[in-house]
């Protein structure tokens, strides 16, 4: 994964935060392709745990826990830092995944920290009885809002290359700085929210002197 090219995410900005959530495991939810791998990814190289990423689609991961249902410890002690990450996708789709994470946040929970991604499922098993109640916090996660867009200081080539085919061309001579810091101060205020974007409108706008696309929230 490129870091340059990752739009940092509103979410971090509490999901992460221990006065928040205390040491409980982090479940982040949301619709596919919203960027939760991503997201977990980048986190896991901030921490320096690049290595604590476990896929529960692959089938190495699904043998590793038959083998070993602490497959994840050794190599966790063995990058040697204190409270390392470690990420579970996609566990929700696996048999007594909550008994699972139940038994290992149970043992590993006072030296490690845990975040699960998954679909929305995640958010179905909350009802009476749960046996994650008291162990976890469950945040949702949107697609990408025009503040974490606009708070950008570069803009990643994949959306150069998105803008260029959606007939924005080079954004930086289009959309001049002004424009920019005025969108910003705008819709700083939505950094928490969940409104999705619509980059590529029918219309056109002639307010930003070059006839660019409107961006619509």
């Amino acid at each position: 994964m490129d870091s340059r090219n990752y739009i940092p995410r509103s979410i971090e900005n509490y999901a992460f935060d221990e006065n928040l959530t205390g040491r409980h495991m982090v479940f982040i939810a949301g619709p596919r392709q919203v960027g939760k791998t991503l997201l977990a990814k980048n986190w896991l190289k901030r921490k320096g745990c690049a290595s604590l990423y476990f896929n529960w689609d692959e089938p190495s991961t699904r043998r590793a826990y038959l083998t070993n249902s602490r497959f994840f410890e050794s190599p966790a002690r063995s990058l040697r830092i204190r409270n390392p990450w470690i990420v579970f996708d996609e566990i929700h789709k696996r048999n007594h995944w909550r008994d699972i994470l139940k038994g290992t946040y149970d043992g590993f929970g006072d030296e490690f920290r845990f975040l699960i991604t998954g679909s929305a499922r995640l958010d179905l098993f909350r009802r009476a009885g749960d046996s994650l109640v008291g162990r976890y916090n469950l945040f949702h996660m949107f697609p990408l809002t025009l503040s974490e867009i606009v708070g950008r200081t570069a803009i990643p080539a994949f959306w150069k290359r998105m803008c260029q085919k959606y007939y924005f061309l080079d954004l930086r001579k289009r959309f001049h700085v002004r424009y920019l810091r005025r969108l910003r101060r705008h819709f700083m205020g939505f950094s928490g929210s969940d409104h999705s974007l619509n980059l590529f409108s029918s219309r056109t706008s002639d307010s930003a002197g070059n006839g660019i696309r409107t961006i619509s929230a």
